[in-house]
């Protein structure tokens, strides 16, 4: 595939596009209320279905054949899927897509530059660029507060993004409870787990997110996808396998609703699908617009999560946050376009 040549850009700049859409409504289905308290990983084996399903797709056009690059790109996958929900469990959605999403942008465009000598015009506009970018998104994220979030001590389950009505209602113990992190128990009562931990959490996932996706420029062919699907499922499943062994020793039990459960299965089925949709396409924008420009463009897809969160979910009230919202909006744009404009 020749990156250079000006009709493959085409492809590149609409699966941007495509991309940016699909990761924008990739936690709507996690929304809702069935699925709040739902565990995060129970929600990721359903959610890794879809994308093995799809990953097979290549071979319609192609033969198979094992893309040692692609089996390391879905083993680096795993990881980073693993750290973005513990770091949403520590910090909240807010603070962790802030800073994933920066250290995404920031680390795939110095890997592009150095690594791969990807060129620019000039690197005074991506640098503008980027800098807007990372602002825009963080100006963006701060305006969605945070909900409360608990932690049982008794049942050591985490009570994630619902509200303390909601919570109440729900409880079917008297434990002690604290708001925020998930905690731990100690003399029977509950501490606080640091949040330079979740912080640290977000930092990898962003600098893995970004590296995981080196072994496209490394084999750059359809192919890819399925050793990719292929990887990601078998490291998932053995890495969610030995979390619910682990969680089943420590706490004792496998506690699930029973009437939540199909939700979940949906919600994690329907995030499988939309991730793999986010996926194909960024995997198209990297090969024919590189990583320094395709990879920190998708992370503007805040702008289209927000919007839904808006519309549907109603996330933001007052006249003073909405103004926020599309200030940022209009930042992530002129970020954009500075970014863009400056490809060589």
């Amino acid at each position: 595939m020749n990156n250079d040549d000006h009709n493959y850009k085409y492809i590149g700049w609409i699966s941007i596009i495509i991309a940016i859409i699909s990761f924008g409504f990739l936690s709507s289905p996690m929304k809702i209320k069935r699925v709040r308290n739902a565990d995060p990983m129970f929600i990721q084996f359903f959610m890794s279905l879809p994308i093995i399903f799809f990953s097979f797709l290549p071979l319609i056009f192609k033969e198979f054949r094992i893309s040692w690059p692609g089996m390391f790109g879905g083993l680096l996958w795993v990881p980073a899927s693993c750290l973005s929900i513990f770091s949403v469990q520590l910090i909240g959605i807010s603070m962790a897509q802030t800073i994933w999403s920066g250290t995404t942008a920031i680390t795939s465009f110095l890997i592009g530059i150095i690594a791969f000598k990807e060129k620019f015009k000039t690197l005074y506009y991506p640098i503008i660029g980027l800098i807007g970018l990372v602002f825009g998104i963080g100006l963006i994220s701060i305006n969605f507060k945070r909900k409360i979030n608990f932690f049982c001590c008794c049942t050591k389950k985490s009570y994630l993004s619902i509200n303390k009505e909601e919570f109440a209602n729900d409880l079917e113990s008297n434990c002690i409870l604290e708001k925020s992190e998930p905690n731990k128990q100690k003399n029977g009562k509950c501490i606080k787990a640091p949040k330079i931990i979740g912080v640290i959490c977000s930092i990898a996932m962003g600098i893995i997110n970004a590296v995981s996706m080196v072994p496209v420029k490394c084999d750059s062919e359809l192919i890819y996808i399925t050793s990719f699907g292929i990887s990601q499922f078998i490291v998932g499943s053995i890495t969610i396998l030995l979390y619910f062994i682990t969680k089943l020793f420590v706490i004792g039990e496998l506690k699930e609703k029973r009437k939540d459960v199909k939700y979940s299965v949906y919600s994690g089925i329907l995030c499988g699908f939309i991730w793999t949709v986010g996926y194909y396409s960024q995997f198209f924008a990297v090969v024919y617009l590189g990583l320094a420009l395709g990879l920190p463009l998708i992370q503007s897809t805040i702008i289209i999560s927000s919007i839904v969160g808006v519309l549907f979910f109603k996330e933001l009230h007052n006249c003073k946050q909405q103004i926020q919202l599309w200030i940022g909006i209009v930042i992530i744009l002129i970020s954009s376009f500075f970014l863009s404009i400056a490809k060589a």
